[in-house]
């Protein structure tokens, strides 16, 4: 969950838990889940009252930030089941939940974390190790921007990084 900066609203995302959609063979056909199976992003008061979704279709939207000018930020990853690495963009939204826009190309990137400023996004991304041909996760930096990655040596894990100010 992100705070506004009045402090009186909260983003968060959430979305329906369907125990039959286990059971299905293809889950990849967006046909077959409902959309209220999909994350989205909410915006609610503190007290927990005046609940309102910001953000539908059939995508996982998550990882939401408030920015100064009045829009949101978040993340969508198009897939109905982001497991393992998968494309993720950036996107924001006004905060009525109008006027959402594609604000980066598509990262292949998983296990991923916006900044707290919703400019830069962190993730895990499958990289080749040369003395040894394995692949394994590596902190990457993806900066929707300039369209860049970079790749931090030493850190395999988004939980490790801690965002500067």
């Amino acid at each position: 969950p992100t705070l506004s900066y009045d402090g009186e609203k909260v983003l968060f995302a959430w979305s329906r838990f369907y125990p039959g959609l286990a059971a299905l063979t293809n889950k990849l056909d967006k046909s077959n889940v409902p959309e209220n199976a999909f994350y989205h992003v909410f915006e609610m008061n503190l007290d927990g009252s005046g609940v309102r979704q910001l953000t539908h279709g059939k995508y996982d939207d998550f990882d939401a930030r408030y920015l100064p000018d009045g829009r949101i930020v978040f993340l969508r990853i198009p897939s109905p089941y982001s497991v393992g690495p998968t494309s993720v963009r950036l996107y924001s939204a006004l905060s009525s939940g109008g006027d959402v826009r594609q604000e980066s190309r598509a990262f292949l990137i998983e296990a991923t974390r916006l900044s707290p400023g919703g400019v830069m996004i962190a993730g895990l991304v499958q990289a080749r190790h040369a003395d040894s041909g394995v692949f394994s996760g590596r902190l990457a930096i993806a900066n929707p921007g300039t369209g860049e990655l970079f790749a931090i040596e030493g850190v395999s894990s988004v939980r490790a990084l801690q965002w500067g100010r």
